[in-house]
C-alpha cells in the first residue's frame, strides 16, 4: 500500500516538473495534490463536489499538464514494455501484431482526442477564464462548438479500448515467455487506465460544469 501511494504521488508530482511540489501550485498546496492522491487510489470514489472547490484555472492546469505527462512518459513506456515482450513458441507471429496494432491504434485515436481539447476546447475555456478579468471575451467560433460538442459527442470509447488491450492481454497470459515482463506491462497499462478514469471525471463532472457556469456570468457583462 505504501509503495502504491508513492508511486501515485511521483505520478502526479512529475506533471508538476519535479521537485517539491508546493512550490509549483497554490492550487496544490490548498489540497489538490492530497485529494488527487485518494481519488487515484480509487477511482470509483471519485466526487465531483470534492474537485469543485478548487478553481477553474487550477482544474484545467493539471488537465493540461496531464496530457503534456500521458504524451511524454506514459505512452513512451507503455510502448517500451510492449515491445521487450517474449512469447512462447509461434506465438509472437500472430500475438505480437494484433497487440501492436492495437496500441498504435489506440494511441492515434487518444492524440487526435488530445489534439482537439488542446487546439479548442481548452484555450476557449482559458479565455473564458481570462475574460472575467479583462472584461473582454476572444474566441473562435470552433472553439465555443467545441465546448457544446464535448457535451453532446463524449463517450468513454478510448477507456473502452485501453481495457480491452488489458483484458487481451490477460487472456493470453499464458502464451508469453517472460511472465515479469507481462505484469509489468499490465501494471502500467491499469495504472494508466485509472489515470485516464480520473481525467475523464474531472473533465465530465467538473471542468465542463464550471466552465459552462462561467460562461453564462461571462457572456452576461462582457463585450465579444
Amino acid at each position: 500500500m505504501f509503495h502504491q501511494l508513492q508511486v501515485i504521488k511521483d505520478q502526479i508530482e512529475y506533471r508538476y516538473g519535479g521537485g517539491v511540489i508546493k512550490n509549483h501550485s497554490t492550487a496544490i498546496q490548498n489540497g489538490l495534490f492530497d485529494q488527487l492522491t485518494l481519488v487515484f487510489l480509487n477511482p470509483n470514489e471519485f466526487s465531483a463536489t470534492q474537485f469543485s472547490k478548487y478553481s477553474l484555472s487550477a482544474i484545467l492546469d493539471y488537465l493540461q499538464k496531464t496530457h503534456i505527462y500521458y504524451l511524454e512518459k506514459c505512452l513512451n513506456e507503455i510502448s517500451l514494455s510492449l515491445s521487450v515482450l517474449t512469447y512462447k513458441g509461434d506465438y509472437k507471429k500472430y500475438l505480437s501484431p494484433v497487440l501492436q496494432h492495437a496500441f498504435t491504434t489506440y494511441i492515434s485515436e487518444l492524440k487526435l482526442h488530445i489534439d482537439e481539447e488542446e487546439s479548442d476546447l481548452f484555450p476557449y475555456i482559458r479565455s473564458l477564464i481570462n475574460a472575467k478579468e479583462s472584461g473582454r471575451l476572444e474566441f473562435s467560433f470552433e472553439q465555443k462548438l467545441m465546448l457544446i460538442n464535448h457535451l453532446l459527442h463524449h463517450t468513454d470509447e478510448p477507456e473502452k479500448k485501453l481495457r480491452s488491450l488489458i483484458e487481451l492481454l490477460e487472456d493470453k497470459k499464458e502464451h508469453f515467455e517472460d511472465q515479469l515482463a507481462l505484469n509489468v506491462l499490465l501494471s502500467k497499462l491499469e495504472s494508466f487506465e485509472r489515470d485516464l478514469l480520473v481525467h475523464a471525471k474531472l473533465e465530465e463532472q467538473v471542468l465542463i460544469p464550471k466552465a459552462l457556469e462561467l460562461e453564462k456570468e461571462v457572456l452576461e457583462y462582457t463585450d465579444f
